[in-house]
């Protein structure tokens, strides 16, 4: 989840997916560091969390990506790109973005 920590939409939204999902509040990929961790926010307590391992091995990965309404398209995009960076793909995000609509 990607967003504003002071955002009540973004917090609802990371409210439902955290019932089904491990979920991770972030508000820009320098949240997601290079060795697999990830910088998130609690917005139940108001306190950052490290999580080590927060990709699993096993592949392959599914990641929902999800942000709140007022986040910016381009953050989120960052924060794909990020994700991509961790994963061997020959593919830019341009091209996985059109298959995506391209499916939809």
């Amino acid at each position: 989840m990607v967003g504003g920590y002071n955002s009540s939409n973004t917090s609802h939204l990371v409210e439902l997916c955290e019932e089904k999902l491990p979920t991770f509040f972030i508000s820009g990929p320098d949240k997601i560091g290079e060795d697999n961790e990830i910088e998130h926010y609690n917005w139940r307590t108001g306190l950052i969390h490290t999580t080590k391992n927060f990709l699993p091995a096993q592949r392959p990965v599914t990641i929902m990506l999800t942000s709140g309404a007022s986040c910016p398209d381009a953050l989120v995009e960052q924060v794909i790109e990020r994700l991509l960076s961790f994963f061997e793909t020959s593919q830019t995000l341009a091209q996985i973005r059109e298959q995506f609509e391209h499916s939809v």
